[in-house]
């Protein structure tokens, strides 16, 4: 997690709690093709278990959440 300047931080619960630095939303492959690399969609809309609500998982750089509709 260094290596990629993320933060962390355990909970009480034995969660572990991670923050990842940056990330571009649009990649360039090795052939130069460009693609869009992103899976917060995924998560905002469907990461709930036992410990995530998925609309509490993605929040901005200002660590409010992103708006459910």
């Amino acid at each position: 997690m260094k290596e990629l300047d993320m933060e962390w931080e355990w909970l009480e619960n034995g969660d572990l709690k991670t923050v990842t630095s940056k990330l571009p939303a649009i990649i360039t492959s090795s052939n130069q093709n460009k693609s869009f690399a992103n899976l917060v969609l995924l998560a905002f809309y469907t990461w709930n278990d036992s410990r995530n609500m998925a609309s509490k998982t993605v929040l901005f750089s200002d660590y409010t959440y992103l708006p459910e509709d």
